[in-house]
């Protein structure tokens, strides 16, 4: 039987702890200034899913912007984001490329505010408690936390008098450009475009072809039973290696990416497209699931880590398949190179009891921060100079050109096909990446909802449990009636 003691009080309890608390937090951003910095800072065709309940263009029809050009000159802007290495630096040499090339002499500057979720609780416990000093004027941040941003602060700007806007807005070109799946991510309410979709990214599992081979398979694994007999093999034959026990198989992940993978795999999943909507993990297929991944670790076909990160697992021939994502790309090709690997490899889909595989896409969009929010600007008022100063740079910033640096740098999809078509050096550079740049027909995003920031931490919580079990393990229907109860009740209790 599921005791509460186990499940219950770790995920909903502390959850509840980290988000309560986290208005708490405070922390120093590391800014680039931009135009008047010193020295410059370190460091196939788009998806067209159709939606059950339609949603209106971005061009629709939208009240004119009626501030003038002239009206913005002097216009600081502030934008907080969470990139790291050469993704921050392409983001800060982008800006500081705005800041000279554009004519309305609007100033931007950028601060990486650590990981995602420190740039989101320090966004959120500010506006809370209406403490503007400092606060950004442009985000580039995850759908569900810019959602989340909207749902509890109120400081998110609508972009569809922007985007739609004859004078300031995007082309038809550029909207059709950008998949509807992703602008349809951005959008919480069918008249509220909260983002402006920038990055995806993909989640894949890594494949070692060459050690495939040797042990005995030439086919890529795409279905379940496949799947599990090229991993246990691969276990089987590092078993008594005293260096490798243990290893060999699939490593272990919980991240709510990567069982999601795994419920796609083995049938529909209906996820919520509204903050009123219940999430409903109980399902016959995800049972099967929940059971299948348990069989694999039971049997010693997958395994726990010990390192944070399985690049050099992989080299190293201790893990035949891993889960990642196309920003993994870049870094197992230099951990291979580093340490001498000639192994063959590739990134596939994950296996699959349906006829086709679905893999799931999360990302990063931009989204302007209310300036009556924000102190960062040259104006308070909504609908100021500010707000349209911080969606020019936005829709600069999303340009097929600036896309495809961005990408680049990054590992990540340009949310534009021109952009993706447009990186052929990259695709040259990284085959795996161009291979798999060309599966997006059969993608599906994350819900781009506020509530799924929390209840991806609780599906999370759920699998590690799964790979951690109790002398007597749950059974897949309790884990998953469990799940379903405590993401509900986090988020009756979400302030």
């Amino acid at each position: 039987m599921f005791k509460h003691t186990r499940f219950y009080p770790l995920c909903s309890l502390l959850l509840l702890f980290v988000l309560l608390v986290s208005a708490c937090q405070t922390g120093t951003p590391a800014v680039s200034s931009g135009k008047n910095a010193n020295t410059p800072a370190a460091t196939p065709s788009p998806v067209r899913l159709v939606s059950a309940t339609p949603q209106p263009s971005p061009t629709a029809t939208q009240p004119p912007i009626t501030i003038e050009p002239d009206k913005l000159n002097g216009s600081r802007i502030l934008v907080w984001h969470s990139l790291a290495g050469e993704s921050r630096q392409a983001l800060e040499d982008l800006i500081k490329d705005f800041n000279q090339r554009n004519t309305w002499g609007i100033i931007a500057s950028s601060a990486q505010m650590g990981d995602s979720k420190t740039l989101f609780d320090l966004l959120e416990s500010n506006l809370l408690v209406h403490n503007n000093d400092g606060l950004p004027n442009l985000i580039l941040a995850a759908p569900e936390q810019i959602a989340g941003l909207s749902d509890h602060t109120g400081a998110i700007i609508n972009l569809n008098p922007y985007i739609a806007d004859a004078r300031y807005g995007l082309s038809q070109e550029r909207v059709n450009d950008i998949a509807e799946a992703y602008w349809r991510q951005d959008s919480g309410l069918l008249t509220f475009q909260s983002g402006l979709p920038a990055l995806r990214d993909m989640h894949v599992m890594f494949y070692n072809q060459t050690w495939a081979n040797e042990l005995g398979f030439k086919d890529t694994p795409t279905t379940l039973e496949g799947f599990k007999q090229q991993v246990c093999t691969a276990a089987k034959t590092v078993a008594g290696n005293k260096a490798n026990d243990g290893t060999g198989g699939w490593i272990v992940t919980t991240d709510a990416e990567t069982l999601l993978s795994w419920m796609y795999a083995f049938g529909t999943l209906e996820m919520p497209t509204r903050a009123t909507q219940p999430y409903n993990f109980k399902t016959a297929s995800n049972e099967k699931m929940l059971a299948y991944l348990s069989d694999l670790f039971s049997g010693n076909c997958a395994w726990n880590s010990r390192l944070n990160s399985p690049y050099t697992y992989f080299a190293n021939r201790q893990t035949l398949l891993y889960s990642g994502t196309l920003q993994d790309i870049s870094i197992q090709t230099r951990v291979n190179e580093h340490l001498k690997s000639s192994d063959l490899w590739k990134v596939i889909p994950y296996p699959t009891s349906l006829d086709k595989p679905t893999l799931v896409t999360s990302g990063l969009s931009y989204a302007v921060v209310d300036g009556s929010a924000t102190s960062a600007g040259t104006s308070s008022a909504p609908g100021s100079a500010t707000d349209l100063a911080a969606w020019l740079l936005a829709s600069w910033l999303n340009q097929p050109e600036h896309m495809v640096k961005l990408s680049n740098a990054s590992g990540m999809l340009p949310a534009g096909d021109s952009a993706l078509q447009n990186m052929q050096n990259y695709k040259t550079q990284f085959p795996q990446w161009k291979e798999a740049s060309g599966w997006l027909s059969r993608t599906q995003t994350t819900p781009g909802i506020g509530s799924w920031q929390a209840a991806r931490l609780v599906l999370a919580d759920a699998g590690w449990m799964v790979f951690n079990p109790k002398p007597t393990p749950d059974s897949p229907a309790t884990v998953l009636d469990m799940l379903d109860r405590t993401i509900y009740d986090v988020l009756l209790h979400r302030p």
